[in-house]
């Protein structure tokens, strides 16, 4: 049996449906039904009110839903997926069902091959061609004639990706405070008060408050020029988030001024409207080496390895590297002394894409990875060819769980 430990496994398939969501293109077919709640058979209908928990574990369980995973409920009868990601191919998915994710009334997806949609329940049609066109309206399109509501939902719990949007060690904000942003005019107000004396102040980043919210440490004002924070891991657990955070001095050749500073660190991470911790952490850094770095690996699903035994390590280079010929030689490692860790980011549409891991620390009993994925920013020309970016790295032995902490950067 292979000794290759999945951190992140392969979910399991949902039917044909969560297939394309991957990138296997064609049009979404009907998914399996799913695992009925608390004394409901497998199969029996929901007496009159959609299975809630049925459909979140649906939307939780998709693969290509990075950047869009939405749920709603219509008038207590119908229930509408509509998410997003940066897969290949069907990139993006919009489903309309009945009250359980066996019961497939429309289906729309972005394809290679073109859009395409169909609907099991042609009465159906017209709704849903509506909603199509208004997926950015609190009602879908509908009018006041139909009720619409959020579904809302957590991810699993364990690190969630953050984007950092500002890294500081002069701030205008001089009194030590941890921040939780969820509207624009608190945002602006913080962003003034940070950039306050100084000219010309960065354009105000625009955040999508109904999805998003933006996470804050301010240090306070420091007598050690050479003193900076950073946000180094997010984890959330149903509705409650931790930000983990490291404040660090740099150690230079040359004595640290004496002026006052106040580092501040700032990221934005998905909406939650439960607690929110922060928890300053001294971290043990380590050592790693880069084994390869590779935009067009052969694992195009993805997903994060380790790996402490020299079969496993063969098999997973080879797949790895199957698009190269002649095939490159494995690099040597002794697994003695190292492991692997290796991050697949998976297909994407384009070269614009990469991911890189840095960061590696331990905190208490686990070895925490920083994983950086690159996106292309808005306008930007990209290489107009499939990519799918992959790190690997080798680090000491050890029998500590791995954590990876993913940061987007455009």
């Amino acid at each position: 049996m292979s000794k290759i430990e999945p951190l992140i496994n392969a979910l399991p398939l949902l039917g044909a449906l969560l297939l394309a969501a991957c990138g296997g293109g064609g049009a979404a077919s009907t998914p399996p039904v799913a695992s009925g709640g608390p004394g409901i058979a497998v199969g029996e209908p929901h007496p009159g009110a959609p299975a809630r928990d049925e459909f979140i574990s649906l939307a939780r369980e998709a693969q290509c839903a990075d950047q869009r995973n939405r749920l709603y409920v219509i008038d207590g009868k119908q229930v509408l997926w509509d998410r997003a990601g940066s897969c290949a191919d069907n990139g993006r998915g919009l489903t309309l069902f009945g009250l359980l994710p066996g019961n497939l009334l429309c289906a729309s997806s972005d394809t290679i091959a073109g859009p395409r949609t169909s609907c099991t329940d042609e009465s159906f049609r017209s709704m849903f061609d509506t909603i199509s066109k208004h997926l950015d309206d609190a009602d879908l399109g509908l009018g006041a004639a139909h009720k619409v509501e959020v579904l809302a939902f957590a991810p699993k719990p364990g690190p969630v990706a953050f984007e950092p949007i500002l890294q500081d060690d002069y701030s205008g904000v001089t009194v030590k405070q941890n921040v939780v942003i969820r509207d624009a005019a608190s945002f602006e107000r913080l962003w003034t008060a940070h950039f306050l004396g100084r000219s010309p102040a960065l354009p105000l980043p625009k955040i999508d408050f109904a999805r998003k919210m933006v996470v804050g440490v301010f240090t306070g004002a420091q007598p050690v020029g050479c003193r900076s924070v950073s946000i180094a891991k997010v984890v959330q657990d149903g509705r409650q988030m931790t930000i983990e955070y490291e404040i660090s001095t740099l150690m230079t050749v040359a004595i640290c001024t004496q002026a006052n500073v106040a580092p501040m660190s700032m990221a934005v991470v998905d909406r939650v409207d439960g607690a929110v911790d922060f928890v300053s952490i001294t971290p043990e850094h380590l050592a790693f080496s880069s084994l390869d770095l590779d935009n067009n690996s052969g694992v195009t699903a993805p997903q994060t390895m380790v790996v402490k035994d020299a079969a496993s390590w063969s098999a997973l280079w080879a797949q790895h590297k199957r698009n190269v010929m002649p095939a490159l030689p494995e690099p040597v490692v002794d697994f003695n002394k190292f492991m692997v860790v290796a991050v697949f980011a998976g297909s994407k549409p384009n070269g614009c894409y990469s991911t890189t891991l840095s960061n590696l620390y331990r905190s208490g009993r686990v070895i925490n990875v920083t994983r950086i994925d690159r996106l292309p920013a808005p306008g930007t020309v990209c290489p107009q060819a499939l990519s799918s970016p992959a790190h690997l790295i080798m680090i000491d032995r050890s029998d500590d769980p791995v954590e990876v902490a993913v940061r987007t950067v455009s």
